[in-house]
């Protein structure tokens, strides 16, 4: 169930949350009590735009009258919703664009022109029904391993989604010189293992699993992309090759390779490709040597030292 507000030139979009389960990643601020004559059962949200590391409590950052949408959250007797900003001006007007830093997601990096610490990943994608099915199903189905939405834009037959900013991506891992540990591994198959149990949960699976599809975060954490590209499958369909679990062991065997001879994993971890493949997806999460490996902190060393050797032109007028 998607409702849909206008304002204007701007349109929010409500998406439904189970009740008992929290819109990880979303950028919902605190309720406050509503005025100007609106139902008890209305709530404001938010009077700015959000910009991932601004200085409010929430991760917002105030701006000029002529920005401040009204953004509402309406609770529903069955479910719970958050909201998406979707803007209907040009998107350069707030952005000065970098580079394409991913090009096969023509996703570019971009800093805000006023509050200039704060950076951000921009896709442009040609707006069509197809797009707009995309934004609502990243607003469906939302996880802290979901590569998370902040807003989108709408202007000249362009969508343009402003994601949150990534570091690299597993393929830039995989095509580096780095000896990959068994704590690094672990730290990464976990995530991974989450958010495709969290679709599976909701009837879904997805599309695709490759090393251009992970990223991982200056904090080291694991994001999991092209969610909106996930499919319904039936729960007799459901399998280690539809889960994707079969791609994700082809992914281990490849970083295997990586592994330092001075330092080699261990006969478990390198003989999770194929555990993956025979294990079901609820026993994995049984497996305590593969969840007490996969504390967090672990990818920051790799995270750092990946970016330094990888060189981006990036130059901001």
């Amino acid at each position: 169930m998607v409702a849909i507000e206008s304002r204007g030139r701007r349109k929010t979009y409500f998406f439904p949350v189970a009740p008992n389960r929290t819109a990880t990643g979303t950028n919902v601020p605190k309720s406050q009590p509503s005025t100007g004559g609106k139902g008890e059962d209305e709530t404001n949200v938010s009077k700015s735009r959000p910009f991932p590391g601004g200085k409010g409590g929430d991760g917002t950052a105030a701006e000029p009258a002529r920005h401040k949408p009204d953004l509402v959250m309406k609770p529903d007797k069955r479910t719970q919703f958050f909201n998406l900003p979707v803007f209907y001006e040009d998107p350069w007007t707030d952005y000065e664009k970098g580079i394409e830093i991913f090009p096969k997601r023509h996703t570019s990096l971009c800093r805000h022109r006023r509050n200039r610490e704060d950076l951000v990943h921009i896709q442009q994608l040609k707006a069509c029904t197809a797009t707009e099915s995309l934004i609502n199903a990243v607003g469906r189905y939302s996880h802290p391993s979901f590569l998370r939405l902040l807003c989108c834009y709408h202007y000249d037959q362009s969508t343009f989604l402003v994601w949150e900013p990534v570091e690299l991506s597993l393929a830039q891992v995989i095509g580096s010189k780095y000896s990959i540990r068994e704590a690094e591994l672990t730290s990464i198959v976990w995530p991974i293992i989450q958010g495709i149990r969290y679709l599976r949960d909701s009837s879904r699976a997805l599309g695709s699993l490759t090393y251009d599809t992970i990223f991982l975060t200056s904090s080291g954490g694991v994001k999991i992309a092209d969610v909106d590209r996930s499919c319904v499958i039936d729960t007799e369909d459901m399998n280690a090759a539809t889960l994707k679990l079969f791609a994700l062991s082809d992914m281990i065997t490849g970083l295997r390779k990586q592994m330092s001879p001075m330092d080699p994993w261990s006969p478990r971890a390198q003989n999770l490709p194929a555990r993956l493949m025979s294990t079901p997806l609820d026993d994995l999460f049984g497996d305590d040597d593969l969840v007490a490996e996969s504390k967090g902190g672990e990818l920051k060393m790799l995270v750092n030292i990946l970016s330094k050797i990888s060189h981006y032109d990036v130059k901001f007028p």
